[in-house]
């Protein structure tokens, strides 16, 4: 099965700033391929502990990149804040 990661815990904590920048910007909201609402409604569940909503903020990730790739053949890189993954090494 893999090496299992934490990605409950760092979707809520050091990750969420980051998640919140993909899936609530602009360009999600022109594809129509989520509603904004329940982006909302996903992120502030997950994040408030109420449920873990990982799996779905995982798939709506992999999604938006996907149609930025593969439909809107965009391969630049969205402009990020500074990198996650440097908070979750040195953790």
């Amino acid at each position: 099965m893999g090496m299992p990661t934490p990605i409950a815990l760092w979707f809520c904590s050091t990750l969420a700033p980051w998640i919140e920048q993909r899936l609530l910007c602009d360009e999600v909201a022109a594809t129509g391929l989520l509603d904004m609402n329940s982006i909302h409604r996903t992120l502030d569940e997950h994040t408030s502990g109420r449920y873990d909503r990982s799996l779905d903020l995982w798939k709506m990730l992999n999604l938006t990149a996907w149609w930025r790739l593969f439909i809107e053949q965009d391969l630049r890189e969205p402009e990020a804040l500074p990198s996650p993954v440097t908070e979750l090494v040195s953790s």
